[in-house]
């Protein structure tokens, strides 16, 4: 199978949707690249290679699969993604020489065929397998799967199993432009079978592939069963235990048949661990149908072509009990309130914050598995949880167990514990909060708790956990002292259980207060013939995410042979990041979280070694990436550009790298062939922009005026000066200014010289008063289209719920800065083909990399909404104009203090 890669960008629909147009396209590529093979696996039962390769900065490591015996008869290929690519699909395709247009699809209740894809049909369902057989059924190939149930076939010999899907985004929904990013675990597998999916029991394959046996370790001991013990069998393969499980209302045994080859199957027995009694046949709802036959402690029964049939049953008594644990309950001497009830919240508090668990869901006893804890009272002023300050606790003699019901008031503890003399290391986990979650997206900003449509950045995604410690029990709300029932604040109790060495008599805590414990229950066996001790599970019971910690290094990216003049060297974060959590140094020094932060890619003019990092929101430092640059820049800065406002006597220039103050602060260095003099230079922030302050305004006419500069050094070790550069000055005038006042009439102006190509740089600069705060979603003004689109269009200054926004489809730059009621204010964004920046009254307050498409020439003031049609701004607004150029901030700010007194 190759791993393709196919576009999907939606035209048409919206992003939860693919397109005909992209899904009949030929894959835009597949996983290729450098590529790094070894054998991992080689001996008696199972083989394996592992195949890693990057495409797209995605990585992946695959390992391929082969075993001895019956568990051999498919290739299995298990998949590590880290996975980052936008507007793609990846799927397995499996090419194959069946030549037959039409595959079977496994649909849980049944199968179905379906032909090639088609405009109706491009992504269909399927759930543990999907098969192709040549026509004359004498050979096929089924795929198995254990999670990934989508699914297309786009000729006679292919088929192809979606894995991920991150979809481009169109009119909402924008936070699937970045879903399936992380790190995934995929595992399917090709089986080839003789005849048709029935001969070739696809329908067994995929379940073995999907619920493999489990394995335990457990200590010696007699069985009482026997080496071999069945619960439940049936005498045909057409028919699956579909569930055992008890009856709701009474003592009897559900189970659930269903038969799988769309055949019916007459005469089915079924055996259970002992002879059957009776047995009732019951719906779904487990209501009574009708009777049943059992003969013989068998129930033997019809089961119809893809029918599911269900039973209550009764079993004779079982030819061996289970022997019970003897408990006892460790008594505490408890030290805190760690419960309230609604009408005392402020009796208990089990946090700094006053904060307590819901006395009301507490029960005298919690029992779990058949460990029972004894509760601490809940009554007002009732201490019921002990402070671990390092207490030794007596336990009874002849204990082969001891549990403890636990839970942190401070976040994840680690705890040790020590039993007689041996000590035991743990967590106990905060009483709240997640258990567990999958790799999580932050967004910056404010995203309402119930919201379907945000544009707010992504800032970062973190590695998903699951937390190791057992709940033992959990209520779905929490007391606080002022605010009453949290709702949905969960609270957890989480259950400990070690082994206890033979004479040991107590159990030391940890010395942690943030540790509570609430109850503490010793164990032994009913027999001494029976362990106590836990049956270890040979194999993963469940998803640990342990794979998540330390993460991928930083990429560092600069350009390749001499490096003789400045050099731009661009950092990208590692699979999992945060916003503001890259840090790197210059000095070959170890990054830490006060280590200068990546923003924008570094200008380098002299040799580093260049070290950077991810910093995670509790300082721990990820791996780090090293780079070695050997630049010996001896190239003079280059003044790429001279710009003046008409009327106004500064003049912005723009170099080519960063400066030397001292030198580019010198007027004299700078020299105009007109009666203008240079009074005062000042180096930007940037670091490479200059203002010069003139002795007298440049006339407007002044586009063919020269500008002569000499001895403006850079900032690297060689000092490289100007040499007697000359370039023409360029008076900035906007391409279109509006009259005096709107006067809170919309208006449309067809502008013939807009800047509205994608990246085209403009500016966008107005005057704005209104006498109260607009509906959320209402546009100030702006050109292209006023109508919510492809992703990419109009460009137009709004208001939102979070403040002041630039707002073009799907491409917003979010503020949380308010408009101003009752006053004029200066609104501003301008956009340089790379980087929009928002500006109110002369100040940036957002600031985004963004991509433009292609617009209308047109200005709109005051439009209706985008998105109803319905609002309009109520308000003026005055002397807004549109230029062909990113404005600095610095004409940014003129232009504010040149029209404030409005």
């Amino acid at each position: 199978a190759r791993l393709a890669l196919q576009s999907h960008n939606p035209r048409q629909y919206p992003a939860w949707n693919m397109d005909w147009s992209d899904a009949q396209k030929p894959p835009r590529g597949f996983v290729e690249g450098p590529v790094s093979i070894r054998v991992v696996e080689s001996g008696p039962v199972r083989g394996a290679i592992e195949i890693i390769r990057e495409t797209d900065g995605s990585r992946y490591i695959q390992q391929v699969r082969l075993s001895g015996g019956a568990a051999g008869q498919q290739v299995e290929v298990e998949n590590k993604i880290d996975w980052q690519p936008s507007v793609t699909a990846l799927k397995a395709s499996v090419p194959l020489t069946t030549g037959n247009a039409k595959a079977t699809y496994d649909l849980q209740v049944g199968a179905i065929e379906r032909t090639n894809n088609d405009p109706k049909k491009y992504e269909v369902p399927q759930h543990m397998w999907f098969d192709l057989t040549k026509p004359d059924s004498s050979y096929g190939v089924a795929v198995l799967n254990d999670s990934k149930y989508g699914s297309d076939k786009p000729d006679d010999d292919t088929m192809r199993l979606t894995l991920l899907y991150t979809p481009g985004t169109r009119g909402g929904y924008q936070d699937q432009g970045t879903q399936d990013f992380g790190r995934h675990d995929i595992r399917y597998a090709i089986a080839p079978h003789a005849g048709d999916w029935r001969r070739g029991d696809v329908p067994w394959l995929a379940k073995r592939y999907n619920r493999p046996l489990l394995a335990f370790a457990v200590p010696a001991h007699a069985g009482r069963l026997g080496k071999t013990f069945s619960l439940i069998s049936t005498s045909s393969k057409q028919v699956e235990v579909l569930a055992v499980k008890k009856a709701e209302d009474s003592g009897e045994i559900i189970v659930r048949l269903r038969e799988l080859q769309g055949r019916n199957a007459a005469g089915v027995q079924i055996k259970m661990a002992g002879p059957i009694v009776s047995a009732r046949e019951v719906d779904g709802q487990e209501r009574p149908l009708g009777s049943a036959t059992v003969v013989g402690g068998v129930l033997r029964t019809n089961v119809p072509a893809y029918g599911l049939k269900a039973f209550a049953i009764k079993v004779a008594k079982a030819p061996a009990a289970a022997l019970a644990v003897q408990t006892r309950s460790v008594p505490l001497a408890y030290d805190i309130d760690a419960a309230s009830r609604d009408k005392s919240l402020t009796d208990g508090a089990f946090d700094k914050e006053g904060r307590s668990f819901a006395a009301e869901q507490i029960p005298a006893t919690v029992l779990t598995g058949d460990i029972p804890f004894k509760m601490g009272s809940t009554a007002n002023g009732a201490k019921n949880a002990l402070t671990s300050k390092g207490q030794t606790i007596p336990i009874p003699a002849g204990s082969a167990r001891v549990y403890l019901l636990a839970a942190s008031s401070g976040g994840d503890v680690p705890a040790q514990f020590r039993i007689g003399n041996r000590s035991v290391s743990t967590t106990v986990p905060d009483w709240g909060g997640y258990i567990g979650q999958w790799d999580n997206r932050l967004w910056l900003g404010n995203v309402p708790e119930l919201s379907y449509d945000w544009n707010n950045p992504w800032g970062g995604l973190v590695p998903g956990y699951i937390k190791q410690s057992e709940v033992a029990w959990f209520s779905s709300h929490r007391h606080h002292p002022k605010n009453g029932n949290e709702f949905y604040q969960y609270s957890y109790l989480f259950k400990y259980g070690f082994d206890v060495p033979k004479g040991a008599t107590s159990i030391t805590l940890p010395k942690d207060p943030r540790i509570k414990i609430f109850a503490v229950t010793a164990a032994k066996a009913a027999t001494p013939t029976v362990p106590v001790t836990l049956a270890a599970a040979a194999t993963p019971l469940y998803d640990a995410l342990n794979d998540r910690s330390g993460g991928r290094s930083p990429r560092i990216t600069a350009p390749k042979g001499p490096l003789n003049d400045v050099t731009k060297v661009t950092l990208e974060h590692p699979l999992y990041w945060r916003s503001g959590g890259l840090h790197y140094t210059l000095d070959g020094s170890q990054p830490t979280a006060a280590s200068p932060v990546y923003s924008t890619p570094l200008e380098l003019n002299r040799s580093v070694t260049l070290k950077a990092a991810e910093v995670d929101s509790a300082g721990r430092v990820g791996p780090v990436t090293v780079a070695t640059l050997n630049i010996q820049d001896t190239t003079a800065p280059k003044l790429e550009a001279a710009e003046f406002l008409k009327g106004q006597s500064q003049v912005t220039l723009r170099f080519s790298e960063s400066l030397d103050k001292a030198s580019a602060g010198q007027a004299a260095n700078y020299r105009f062939d007109t009666t203008a003099q240079v009074k005062s230079a000042a180096v930007a922030d940037d670091g490479r922009s200059v203002y010069l302050t003139l002795d007298r305004p440049l006339p407007g006419g002044a586009s063919g005026a020269k500008l002569t500069v000499s001895g403006v050094k850079d900032s690297s070790p060689q000092a490289n000066p100007t040499v007697a550069q000359t370039i023409n000055l360029v008076p900035l005038a906007p391409v279109f200014t509006s009259e005096t006042s709107e006067a809170g009439t919309p208006k449309r102006v067809q502008v013939a010289d807009l800047p509205a190509q994608a990246g085209a740089p403009w500016t966008i600069n107005l005057f704005v008063k209104t006498d109260q705060q607009p509906e959320d979603r209402t546009l100030i003004a702006g050109f292209g289209r006023a109508r919510d689109g492809a992703a990419g269009t109009g460009r137009y200054l709004t208001k939102f719920a979070d403040g002041i926004r630039f707002w073009s489809a799907n491409r917003d730059v979010i503020t949380d800065v308010p408009l101003d009621i009752g006053k004029w204010q200066m609104l501003t964004a301008t956009y340089d083909g790379t980087t929009l920046r928002v500006y109110k009254n002369g100040s940036k307050i957002g600031e985004k990399a963004v991509e433009l498409d292609d617009d209308r020439a047109e200005v709109n003031i005051m439009p209706r909404d985008a998105w109803d049609n319905k609002r309009v701004l109520a308000g003026d607004v005055r002397n807004m104009t549109v230029w062909k150029q990113a404005l600095t901030q610095e004409a940014v700010q003129q232009l504010w203090e040149q029209g404030k007194t409005l």
